[in-house]
Parts: structure tokens; sequence; C-alpha cells
């Protein structure tokens, strides 16, 4: 037995303490990486800062009584003319470095995921839905790309206009920052006003809409019902209903994104024409100059457009951060399978050892002291009704539970004390549910074989009674069979899943109702299966049907998470007691 530290998601854990500190290190940019960025940026944007002073510089000399060269316009014409043609190449660059910046941060947050997803125990994902953990790795992770997206881009663009106004307006003239500071709150505060109200009433219509989703999705699933009972006109008027509902109400809301359309328009022109006729006022005092005016005019444009972008960025931002707060709640998930400092087993005999085991999943036990002793190479099956605690146990021997109270001794070793990602290398399961996926025949036997021996796979197609199933494949054992194999029968899948679990050559297997759905004929096919996989290993059966157990080393029946009998199949029947009476109902 050796020892191995493996701390696989340590590092995940720390930038999930705070979602701010997620996204400040995520924003993390290299010192170097980002003075060039910034640099890019303001080559790009140079052309849009510079076009008033341009403007101003242009009025200010046709104003001049003098009469000066033409080249006091052309030239600045010209340097403004350069920096616009080199905004292409820039912006290439500045879109380029960014994204690559944005990529990497979607990868390294994917992987960390993903990582903390495989090592998480089986008790956190029996707890969470896995579609929500797919939407969470996908949808989240975008928005969170998204967000990071929009503050590098749109931040930038908004920093460095109002920036820019301000210094310029300092440096200028004082005075019109002063009004500035009053005009531009004042008019983004009534954008905020009439944006909220507007906001609840889209969030409801889009709650609404949803609903109306949900609503269509279960019509089309219940239309085969639906036409059974000749109760298709019920039905369509029971969905016109709503759709009239969202008809009317998509219709109020579209007249109130009118008025916020409107009023917000309406705002920013009237802070334009008061900011003209502020500056003016100043030029007609002889504080400014009308060229100044003009650039004035311009600076408030960019103040006033950059804090309006402000508010438009709220909700991509308050997406991004609910992202972020999903995010982080996965990455500083504790419930982990930590290998760290755990015992690795150099061989794996099959000893498998419940010492006075229990285990609830709330206030009534699933388990309840239950004690035996498995040999290597003996085959034990569990019966009883549903509910009896069987599959507790089958997750207890697998280690994706542990016992509550007791032991599980796995050759002599506490379970809690073993590497388990190690030992259960040694371990094969077969469920009723056999899960593939959508490679070829080849992929899913030889799953999680690096480099599969052919003559020991041929020898595993002949023990798992698959050689009618490859020859009648057109291209045998590489051809494609299907998301989780539709192209292929109920016994033809879980014969599948026997002859995977021969290829891992393993010291223990769980059989988990592997023949519950199966026809008699498909049921006698894959117990001879499950006889050539059987053979030398320790196994545990758990099966509805006692034809599949009848060549079980000891059987013990299980109800209300005891043990209630043991023995052998005859000594059961024998004994006329729980046994004897499910052998009765077959």
């Amino acid at each position: 037995m050796t020892t191995e530290t493996d701390k696989p998601v340590m590092s995940n854990r720390a930038w999930a303490e705070r979602p701010k500190r997620l996204l400040v290190s995520m924003l993390g940019i290299r010192p170097h990486r980002g003075l060039l960025i910034v640099i890019l940026y303001s080559i790009k944007a140079a052309p849009l800062l510079m076009l008033p002073m341009f403007i101003e510089h242009t009025i200010a000399t046709l104003s001049d009584p003098g009469d000066p060269p033409l080249t006091v316009i052309l030239w600045p014409a010209l340097a403004l003319l350069a920096f616009q043609l080199g905004n292409i190449p820039s912006h290439t660059l500045f879109m380029h470095m960014v994204s690559k910046h944005i990529r990497d941060i979607e990868q390294r947050l994917r992987t960390a995921l993903i990582r903390q997803l495989q090592y998480l125990t089986m008790t956190y994902h029996h707890r969470r839905q896995s579609g929500e953990l797919q939407a969470q790795v996908l949808r989240d992770v975008e928005q969170v790309e998204n967000l990071v997206r929009l503050v590098l881009v749109r931040g930038f663009d908004i920093v460095l206009m109002i920036g820019f106004a301000v210094v310029v307006t300092l440096i200028r003239e004082p005075m019109v920052l002063g009004f500035y500071l009053v005009a531009a709150p004042l008019s983004l505060a009534m954008i905020g006003f009439f944006r909220n109200r507007l906001s609840e009433r889209n969030q409801r219509f889009r709650q609404e809409v949803e609903d109306m989703s949900s609503s269509v999705s279960e019509m089309i699933d219940m239309i085969p019902v639906t036409k059974a009972h000749g109760l298709e006109q019920q039905e369509i008027s029971r969905v016109e209903k709503n759709l009239q509902q969202i008809h009317r109400k998509g219709h109020r809301l579209d007249r109130l994104n009118a008025v916020f359309e409107s009023s917000t328009w309406v705002t920013l022109q009237i802070t334009q024409v008061i900011c003209l006729v502020f500056t003016s006022i100043l030029a007609t005092r002889g504080v400014i100059t009308v060229a100044e005016v003009v650039l004035y005019q311009f600076l408030f444009g960019l103040i006033v457009t950059s804090i309006t972008d402000i508010l438009l960025m709220v909700p991509y931002v308050s997406k991004g951060l609910a992202s972020l707060n999903g995010l982080s709640v996965i990455l500083s998930e504790e419930d982990l399978e930590s290998r760290a400092e755990k015992t690795r087993l150099e061989t794996v005999e099959g000893h498998v050892e419940f010492d006075q085991v229990s285990y609830s999943y709330g206030e009534d036990w699933a388990v309840r002291n239950l004690s035996f002793v498995a040999e290597p190479g003996d085959c034990i099956a569990f019966v009883g009704e549903s509910g009896s605690g069987k599959s507790t146990i089958m997750n207890m021997v697998t280690g994706f539970f542990h016992a509550q109270q007791g032991r599980v001794l796995l050759d002599g070793v506490d379970q809690r004390e073993l590497d388990l990602q190690a030992w259960r290398q040694h371990l094969a399961v077969v469920t009723q549910s056999v899960l593939l996926f959508s490679g070829s025949l080849r992929d899913n036997i030889c799953y999680g074989i690096t480099d599969p021996n052919e003559q020991r796979l041929l020898d595993v197609v002949r023990a798992s009674r698959l050689e009618e199933v490859v020859t009648d494949l057109p291209q045998g054992l590489d051809t494609p069979i299907g998301e989780n194999g539709v192209r292929l029968s109920g016994g033809q899948r879980q014969r599948i899943a026997i002859a995977r679990a021969l290829m891992r050559d393993p010291k223990i297997i769980i059989l988990d109702e592997a023949t519950s759905s199966l026809d008699m004929i498909t049921e006698k096919k894959v117990q001879e299966a499950i006889d050539s996989l059987v053979k030398g290993r320790t196994t545990f059966i758990v099966a509805h049907r006692l034809s599949t157990i009848r060549n079980a080393d000891r059987i013990i029946v299980m109800k209300a998470g005891e043990a209630v009998e043991r023995g052998s199949l005859q000594s059961l029947v024998d004994a006329d007691g729980e046994f004897a009476a499910l052998n009765a109902l077959q």
C-alpha cells in the first residue's frame, strides 16, 4: 500500500471565496499585455477624440478676421485622416488581444468547473439536477464571458470618453465642467426613472412568455392523449386564451417601450439644448469663444452618451454577477472526494466487509446495522421490495456514500482512508439504465482503456454474446451506435455494458437490476453474458427477478433497511419467510 497526495481543485476554492475576487482574478492581465492593450485602444479611439478638437480648430481658424493659410487646416486634417486609417490595424489587434484574454478566461473557468464536478461526491450530484449543472457550465460561463467582454471593451470606451471630456473641460473652462456635473446626473436620473419602471414590466412579460412556452410544450407532449380522447378543440381554446393575454400585454409593453425611447431621446435633446444655451451665454460674455461652444457641446454629448451606456450595461452586469455567484457556489463547494494522503492499494483482492453499517437520507434509516463479509470470488445477492435499502448498499460498496455509523472495509482498509478513484479502477457496474455515448461500438466497449488489445476485445465480444450484433452492424465494431445507443435494443445495450465491464477485467462486479426490463429470451442471452462476467470475481447482485440470482452463493433479504434473512436460495425457500413469499409471487 502507498499513499498519494493530490489536490485536484483546491486552487479553484480560493477563486470562489467571493465573486468579486473571482472577477478581479479573471480580469487580471499581465502588466506588459495590459499596457499594450491600453496603447492600442488609445490609438484606435484617437480619431473620435481628435474630431471635436479639429472642428474647434477649424471654426476658430475660419473666424479669424485675417487671412490664415490653408495649411493651418490641411495639416491637422491629414493628421486626423492618418489616425482614422490607423484605426483598422489598431482595432483589429486590440480585439485580438482582448479576445485571447477572454477566451483564456472562458477555458480556465470551464476547466475549473469540470475538474470540480468530477471530484465532487455523488452525494452532491444527487442533490443537484444534472441539467442545472450543465446550464451553469455552458450558459453561466457565457454570461460571465459577456460581462468581462463588456467591461473590457465598453468599459474602456466609457472611462476614456468621460475622462477625456472632463480633463479637457477642466483645463479649458472649469465653469463649464460645473454645468456638466449638475446637468448630466439630472438627465440620467430621469432616464433611470423611466428605465426602472420599464424593466419591471419587461421582467414580468418575459416570465409570462416563459410560462406560455411551458404551456405550449405541455400541449405538444399531450397531443397523443388529447387526440385519443377527442379533446383537440378544448386544448386549442385553452392555449388560445393564453396567447390572447400575451398579445394584449405584449402590445401594451411595446407602447411603454416607445414612451421610454422617446422620453430618453427628448431628455438627451433638452440637456443638449440647455448646454448649448449655457455655453452661448458664456460666449456672449466673452468667457469662451464661438469655437469653444462647439467643442463643449461635443464633450457634453460624450459624457451623457457614456453615462447612458452605463445604464444600458446594468442588466448585463446583473446577469453576469448572478452567473458569477452561481459558479462560485460550485467552485467553493467543499463536498469533495479528496485524495490527499489517502491509501492506495497496490493490488485489489475483492474482499468487502460491512461492519454494523447504517446510513440515513433523513430521519429514517435507509440501511441499519448491516453486517456481512464477501470473500474474493463470492456472489452475494440482495433482494427485497423497493425502498428496502438495496441501492444504498450498492452506493456504499462503490464509495458514493460513506457509512454514517459502522465501517465499510475494502481489502481490510476502511473505505474512508482509501484513494477511491484508484480503487474504482478495479470495479465495474452494470445497471438497468445503460449509459452509452454516440461513438462506435468499439469506443463504448473500450471506454477508459487507452490501448485495448484486439484479441482481448474479440474474446470479450464472444463472452458477452455480442457476435451476432457485431456481424449485423454495417461496419462491425466501428459502427456508430447513435446517441445513447438509440439504434440498439435494450438487450444489446445491456450486453455492451457487460462487455465494457469485462474489458476492464475488474475484481468486483455490481449488477443492479441488470435484466429487469428484458423479455425472457433476451434475458437468457444477457444472463449467459453475466455468467461469463462474474466468474472468479466478487459479485453483488440487486434483482427483483429471482431467476437471475439462482447461482448466488448467498442471498440477503432486505426489509426497511435491515437484513431480515440470509442464506442460499434453497434454504431461504425452505424457511418459508420473506424470501419464500417473494418467490411465490413470481
